[in-house]
């Protein structure tokens, strides 16, 4: 919307800088109002139409360096939990901490100028090295939703991604059974280790991810 004088017009921007649609409403009486619709085209290639663009390009630019672009909060969120993390269950002691599986976080920011969109894989690993899951999420183009799926491990299903304020990150899908309905990741606390949440269907888990030790 380029512009709007209430009640008598509206001007909104098209598909392209260089044309734009405009719409006035006149009252004529008490029953009746005149609608006038103008399309206003520049001749593409034209002067005008270069002229139009780069003042078009301009003030994006300025827009871009007042305003910057905030970051993705999902894109946000993995990025904090990259690299490989042991999980264990919450409030066991002894012989139950040992590790029940081993994550592999890793984000693809993709790339604005290329139009790739970013991508999240979570990889879970037995503490042997089995693979037991795998979970892909990427961001729609179009509507700029999160969804993704399990796929490797449970059965194939659309999830959507949710992030917290917190800066915890979640997925859900109601008709998920018999594997985790929902799955919550909280944000990463002072000691560096994190709370995860899984639900499946009444019951559910929590576990305690601490980062895993890199060999050198």
């Amino acid at each position: 919307m380029l512009a709007y004088v209430s009640p008598r017009l509206l001007l909104l921007g098209d598909d392209t800088p260089t044309t734009w649609t405009a719409l006035e409403l006149d009252a004529l009486d008490g029953l009746r109002t005149r609608l006038r619709l103008e399309h206003v085209g520049v001749a593409a290639n034209s002067k005008a139409a270069g002229a139009a663009e780069a003042s078009d390009r301009a003030f994006v630019a300025r827009l871009e360096r007042v305003l910057p672009q905030k970051p993705d909060p999902v894109v946000a969120a993995f990025t904090a939990l990259a690299g490989a993390w042991e999980e264990r269950r919450l409030g066991r002691t002894g012989a139950e901490l040992d590790v029940l599986r081993r994550w592999t976080v890793a984000v693809d920011p993709g790339d604005v100028e290329l139009e790739l969109q970013p991508s999240v894989v979570l990889e879970g690993t037995s503490p042997t090295g089995g693979r037991l899951e795998r979970w892909v999420f990427w961001r729609e183009a179009e509507s700029a939703r999160w969804i993704g799926a399990l796929v490797v491990g449970g059965e194939l299903a659309a999830y959507e991604v949710t992030p917290h304020a917190s800066g915890a990150i979640g997925w859900f899908w109601r008709w998920a059974m018999p594997g985790p309905e929902e799955v919550s990741i909280g944000p990463a606390a002072r000691d560096g280790s994190v709370r995860v949440w899984r639900t499946y269907g009444c019951c559910g888990e929590g576990f305690d991810w601490t980062r895993a030790a890199v060999a050198k």
